[in-house]
């Protein structure tokens, strides 16, 4: 994000532990004016944003963990949890901390660990 800038670090009349940076490339006011567009054209008619709430796959497998702990496992749910699973699963057999990522090794562990 910041491997374009040419910054130079001002330390000269620094009276405490704050380092002033100037940057040439990097214009605050043209991101904000970018990111505020970009949030608009999401935005629905009706002034509300929806979009997916989406966990990695550690917590519904930990929630299939917890069923069992629990002796209360609900069959179909676990079912349908698995099935979930196993359609987020990389080719490699990883799992990804969010969809299209690469697979992670914490994330990987943990669902194997209880799945």
């Amino acid at each position: 994000m910041f491997t374009e800038t040419d910054t130079q670090m001002n330390m000269s009349h620094s009276h405490s532990s704050a380092t002033t940076i100037r940057s040439k490339s990097l214009n605050i006011d043209k991101a904000i004016e970018k990111a505020q567009q970009q949030l608009l054209n999401l935005q629905t008619a009706e002034g509300y944003w929806l979009f997916e709430l989406e966990a990695d796959c550690t917590i519904p497998s930990e929630y299939i963990m917890m069923m069992h702990y629990l002796g209360e496992i609900n069959v179909p749910l676990q079912d349908k949890i698995a099935h979930y699973l196993r359609a987020r699963q990389s080719a490699d057999g990883s799992y990804p901390l969010f969809t299209g990522g690469e697979g992670d090794l914490s994330c990987s562990h943990q669902r194997r660990s209880h799945g």
